[in-house]
């Protein structure tokens, strides 16, 4: 009986690397989002982000009295982006980071 030999794996390719360069960025309008909606579809997640501004004016009871009329609160559609569980996971990663650096700025004064 011959010898008989292992596949060899092979090496990983190599990874490479470039720095992103968002284009457009600047012209793109910068808007207060204040509802999100996570939703999942089969292996992925649809991310809503949107903006609800009801404009009531007045004392409180003639806002309370505009807010019964309403019936809904309108809410206008900024994003919807589809990503990947893994996806997700950094996205939360990024705000997680990002809000722990900003209490850590407040605090060092």
């Amino acid at each position: 009986m011959g010898k008989s030999k292992s596949p060899k794996a092979e090496a990983p390719a190599e990874a490479i690397s470039l720095p992103l360069a968002f284009v457009g960025a600047e012209g793109t309008p910068v808007l207060h989002a204040n509802i999100f909606v996570l939703q999942q579809l089969q292996g992925d997640f649809i991310l809503t982000i949107g903006q609800a501004a009801p404009l009531l004016v007045g004392d409180v009871e003639e806002q309370r009295k505009q807010a019964q009329q309403l019936g809904t609160i309108p809410v206008t559609t900024i994003a919807r982006v589809v990503v990947s569980r893994e996806r997700l996971s950094e996205i939360i990663d990024i705000l997680q980071m990002g809000l722990k650096e900003s209490g850590e700025s407040k605090e060092g004064g």
